[in-house]
């Protein structure tokens, strides 16, 4: 099934909020934390203002969801969610490579993103390079990746 990529709109919120538990509690390194934290497990319809918010739909039904934002010369990858039964289809990828052209459009450096273990190999195969380990909100430690926007 073919997927587009647009604009997230305060509609999707519900749609938002249902692909992303479900991608986040599909992990079970994250799940026990995530469950003792529900406030960690919401989009808000303020969030969707603060950065740049894009969908993969399948048929108008969102499946995946990026959400970057500037900060100076580099673009930060906020969240990349993908609903567990709509994986391994380039999904992801094609959500990261919207993303990179984003920022080559906006004369953007690198981007960068914080990722759970689980995700790492997936950025490495983006073009992403680990560049250190920091502690996420949620008081766990998190890889932090550097991708420039020309290569990968």
């Amino acid at each position: 099934m073919a997927w587009t990529i647009r604009d997230a709109r305060v509609g999707d919120l519900d749609a938002l909020n249902h692909v992303y538990r479900r991608a986040a509690l599909s992990n079970p390194g994250d799940r026990a934390i995530l469950l003792a934290r529900p406030e960690a497990l919401e989009v808000t319809a303020a969030s969707l203002t603060i950065g740049r918010t894009r969908v993969a739909a399948i048929g108008g039904r969102v499946v995946g969801y990026v959400t970057s934002s500037l900060h100076g010369d580099r673009l930060e990858l906020d969240a990349l969610f993908v609903d567990p039964d709509h994986r391994r289809r380039g999904i992801a990828h094609d959500l990261v490579m919207d993303a990179v052209a984003f920022a080559q459009a906006g004369e953007v450096d690198q981007i960068e993103v914080t990722a759970n273990p689980d995700a790492v190999a997936f950025y490495d195969q983006m073009g992403f390079m680990e560049i250190g380990v920091v502690d996420t909100p949620l008081g766990v430690p998190a890889t932090r990746l550097r991708r420039p926007v020309s290569g990968g």
